[in-house]
Order: structure tokens, then sequence, then C-alpha cells
């Protein structure tokens, strides 16, 4: 049951910082889509119109079932190393969050709570690898995996959110 208690730290965590990512994202996009400094910043580069925050809301909703399917599938097979897979693809995103604060030298939508989502991830991991060490290399292997399966699903979302918010406006 050691998977269970991780995966319910890890998604803890993980909606802590995704709540952080509905809230400033709307807000921050408005406050620097005309500013030159960012005019390359994944979130503004190339796009003629954002998400709101209801779709906004609605992507990380899903990106959150996906999540949980994940660790809920990890914890029905019993793998402690597809639950730190996870959350080690998750510590990976939030890196990337902490490097575009530092980038632009300006807090961005999820680089405040990324920090401490980071470290108590850490926590978990550290915690995982010495209780169980064998569980190392296979999670190492499986996080790529994990990793591109949950950029992959952001990203078809966020090329899907124009469409969202369509039906977000018409059926919501």
């Amino acid at each position: 049951m050691m998977e269970a208690l991780v995966a319910f730290a890890g998604f803890g965590l993980f909606v802590i910082h995704e709540l952080e990512e509905i809230a400033r994202f709307v807000p921050w996009i408005r406050r620097h889509e005309h500013d030159p400094a960012f005019a390359r910043q994944m979130l503004i580069a190339h796009r003629t119109a954002y998400p709101s925050t209801e779709t906004v809301a609605i992507i990380i909703l899903e990106e959150s079932i996906v999540v949980l399917a994940l660790l809920g599938g990890a914890i029905a097979l019993h793998s402690l190393a597809l639950v730190c897979a996870i959350i080690l693809a998750n510590m990976l995103h939030l890196v990337g969050h902490l490097i575009d604060a530092a980038k632009y030298r300006n807090w961005t939508p999820g680089s405040v709570t990324a920090l401490m989502t980071l470290l108590g991830n850490g926590v978990c991991i550290a915690y995982s690898f010495v209780a169980v060490p064998q569980v190392i290399s296979a999670s190492l292997v499986l996080t790529p995996v994990a990793g591109l399966l949950l950029i992959g699903n952001l990203m078809f979302m966020l090329s899907r959110s124009q469409a969202i918010e369509r039906w977000r406006t018409k059926h919501l």
C-alpha cells in the first residue's frame, strides 16, 4: 500500500500546483501578451486568442483525471515504480516553471507553487527510493513514457482550447 500513500501525496501536490495555474493563467496572459519580452513564451507565442479561465479549468480538470487514472492504475498494479515515474514527470514540469520564472525574471502561472510542490514531491520520491530501492531503475525508465503521455495530452488539450471554449459557452 506504499504506492497508494505516495500517489495520494503526489496527487495532492499536483492539485495545489494546478489550482495556482487556473487562478493565474488568464490574468498573467492579459498582463504580458503585448510585452515584447514575453513574445516567445510558450503560452503567448504564435497565439491570436487565449482560453478563458473556465476553459483552462476544464483542460486542467481533464489533465487531473488522466493523472488520477494513471495513479489509480499504478495502485491497482501495485507499481510503486509507475507512481514514482508519474511524480518524476510532474517534477520535470515543475522545474520548467522555475526555469521560466528565472528566464523572464517574473512569476509565471504555476511558478509560485512550483518550488513548494517540487520539494514535496522530492520528499515522496526520496522516501520511496530509500524504502524500496528496487524501484529506482524502473521509475527512471518509465518517467519518459509517463512524461510524454502527460505532455502529449496537455498539448492536445491546449490545441483544442478554442473548440473547448465554444463547447463551454454553448453547453455550460
